[in-house]
């Protein structure tokens, strides 16, 4: 799986400047509005990097995860262990912490007696700050009785071919337990409404209960203690150990932010997202007893493959299903998978044990070949960890060690450190030989898999809220077998340095990042080469009813240079909310192209391809009508290709 860097490297960057007003739970609505603006304006900064890793679903995955997560805060007084762990920032100590605070002491009142907790600081309390208030401990919650849901429809097509494509979601939820997800998609020369059995190309579903108890008054004393923490029949993601074994949800791991080295997140999720191949189809349960946590999970799932022979020789991901050739390899195989998880928690230090087995329904045809030779497997195959965090001397450490069937090895290890006042160091290593074979790993690679490489990154940060922030990295990572297209051994070598300042009155916010990168072969090149990049942005908000940037990327590659310059402006009146943005380029080279970013719909990541010359522009528009109910207009596209985009959001409840 992809390293899934993008979580953390937009929220660490959010989260410090995100209004205070959600956290109150009062002025909700003005807080949501900054907070989604920040989130979209943020993902920016990293547009070169989701491009160049292919993380764009994992974009929009984040996107509509923490929308989802800030437009309905959590009430940190009443939230079980499942929520604290859907908020992804907090360690197994900082929540364990927490959870007895509550019970001994009581209902927390302020973020300054949440910062001191146990593991807790004043940086953790205020990234929290967007995604929770302080509500009573007891009773019902007002906010979160009852029913309540949300519908989504969303639409796009390019204006010189008409080939629209369509999604639409509907989450229904009760109360703070129990909720549904339906999610129905299909792309651009898809196919809609060919058969009543199947009107849309995807269409995903999941039905999910929390915070269960089965303890009572007519309890077994068996399961006095038992917690069911989330239970999901249908559609589901899975995040165990360090993701050596599996993980295919995204995490906040970011070679910017030593503090996200250490992968934590809820074992469980309902899967809500529209892509076609990430996600296990069956049922799953998150058990807590005591100081264990167990979780069990099957699934079968339908696979796109070619088939020869009665063999697969080929699986394709993209869930595209839009020539007849894509509609005659579409599920055309099964995956069987089972896989389990006990973890015991003790004040400082955990420890986990980790299993996954799976296998295809047909055997294997593929042809070995220069790159993929050692990663191919036939029949049953699995994998084994051991995975542990702890605390000590003011040090988060933390590893996992997982082997496969054939008894090859992989390890990841690190270690973070906040230091006096705002600074913070951490180091990351990472060995995933050639023949570790685990297709459903998701963890830090610089490669599409675990496998095939021995790496190390270490980085810093520092940062004054509301005011200055700084972060360094370097990434070193060697290839000792030959990679798709490039047939021998290499290496990378990253460096990049990121300045960030806000104005004392919170108006101006601008940042520079300097970025070099080395690599001693790629697939366009058999020689060493190095891009050296410049990106400067600012940007002016005042009061939120008007606000304008400008920005400018600079590359510099094999003699060339590429360039972009693009200024965005925003405009709010009543119920209508206006955005445009314009760029010019000139990137010459392909190796050396460059990415910028426009504001989209909900849910929709809005990065574009640079390369030629031209402009490219686009409008959006946004209209509140209803209450609860929102309309989206988009326009926009380069000089040769346009595209258009409509989207419908209701809320009930």
């Amino acid at each position: 799986m992809r390293p899934f860097s993008i979580l953390a490297a937009v929220l660490f960057a959010v989260l410090p400047y995100a209004p205070c007003g959600a956290s109150g739970h009062g002025g909700a609505a003005d807080s949501l509005a900054i907070f989604e603006e920040s989130l979209l304006e943020r993902l920016e900064n990293i547009t070169d990097q989701i491009a160049a890793e292919g993380e764009i679903a994992d974009a929009e995955s984040l996107l509509e995860y923490y929308s989802a997560l800030a437009s309905d805060p959590l009430n940190i007084n009443r939230a079980g262990r499942a929520d604290l762990q859907g908020l992804l920032f907090l360690t197994p100590f900082q929540i364990e912490s927490l959870l007895d605070y509550r019970k001994h002491g009581g209902a927390l009142l302020s973020l300054d007696e949440l910062a001191l907790l146990n593991g807790f600081d004043t940086y953790t309390a205020e990234l929290l700050r967007p995604l929770i208030f302080f509500g009573p401990a007891g009773g019902s919650s007002d906010e979160k009785s009852g029913l309540r849901s949300e519908l989504y429809l969303r639409t796009f097509t390019k204006c010189e071919d008409f080939s629209p494509a369509f999604l639409a979601k509907y989450g229904c939820s009760y109360g703070e337990r129990l909720s549904l997800n339906i999610t129905a998609e299909s792309d651009a020369g898809e196919q809609l409404f060919t058969s009543w059995k199947r009107p849309f190309d995807f269409v995903s579903a999941s039905l999910s209960c929390s915070n269960l108890s089965l303890g009572g008054k007519h309890a077994n004393d068996l399961f006095k203690e038992w917690t069911i923490n989330t239970l999901v029949l249908g559609d589901f993601s899975a995040r165990l150990g360090q993701g050596l074994v599996l993980w295919n949800s995204f995490s906040p791991w970011s070679a910017t932010q030593p503090s996200s080295f250490y992968r934590r997140g809820a074992p469980l999720l309902p899967y809500t997202s529209s892509g076609e191949s990430d996600f296990y189809r069956g049922a799953a349960v998150w058990l807590t007893v005591k100081n264990m946590d167990i979780s069990l999970l099957v699934s079968c799932n339908r696979k796109d493959a070619r088939i020869e022979n009665g063999k697969y020789v080929t699986i394709y991901d993209d869930g595209l299903h839009d020539t007849p050739q894509a509609m005659a390899r579409r599920k055309t195989m099964s995956e069987y998978l089972g896989a389990a998880s006990v973890g015991w928690s003790f004040p400082d230090f955990k420890v986990g044990i980790n299993c996954i087995a799976y296998m295809y329904d047909r055997r294997c045809g593929t042809k070995p070949l220069y790159y993929n030779k050692y990663r191919l497997y036939d029949g049953l195959w699995g994998n084994l960890s051991l995975d542990f965090a702890g605390r000590a001397a003011g040090f988060s450490l933390f590893g996992e060690i997982a082997a496969d069937r054939g008894g090859a090895l992989a390890i990841v290890a690190g270690a973070s450190k906040r230091f006096a006042g705002d600074w913070e160091a951490g180091v990351q290593l990472r060995h995933y030989p050639a023949d570790y074979i685990a297709p459903h790993a998701g963890a830090a690679s610089s490669l599409s898999g675990c496998y095939n490489q021995t790496g190390a990154v270490a980085s810093f940060s520092y940062s004054s809220f509301g005011r200055f922030a700084l972060e360094g990295t370097l990434d070193f990572c060697y290839y000792p077998k030959p990679r798709h297209n490039i047939r021998k051994p290499g290496s990378h070598l990253k460096a990049s340095l990121k300045f960030s300042r806000v104005s004392a009155d919170g108006i101006w916010n601008c940042y520079v990042k300097l970025s070099d990168t080395w690599l001693s072969v790629s697939n366009l090149y058999d020689f060493p080469t190095n891009r050296f990049s410049v990106v400067l942005n600012i940007e002016r908000n005042a009061g939120g009813l008007f606000s304008f940037g400008a920005n400018s990327r600079h590359s510099f590659m094999l003699g060339t240079y590429s360039v972009s310059a693009g200024v965005k402006a925003s405009l709010s009146f009543r119920r209508l909310v206006a955005k445009a943005g314009a760029t010019f380029y000139n990137a010459r080279l392909w190796a050396n192209r460059l990415y910028t970013y426009e504001s989209e719909l909900p849910g929709t990541y809005g990065g574009s391809l640079l390369y030629g010359k031209g402009f490219s522009g686009y409008v959006l528009l946004k209209y509140a009508f209803l209450k609860k109910t929102a309309l989206y207009v988009k326009f926009g596209g380069t000089g040769t290709s346009k595209r258009l985009r409509l989207g419908l959001k209701v809320k009930f409840g």
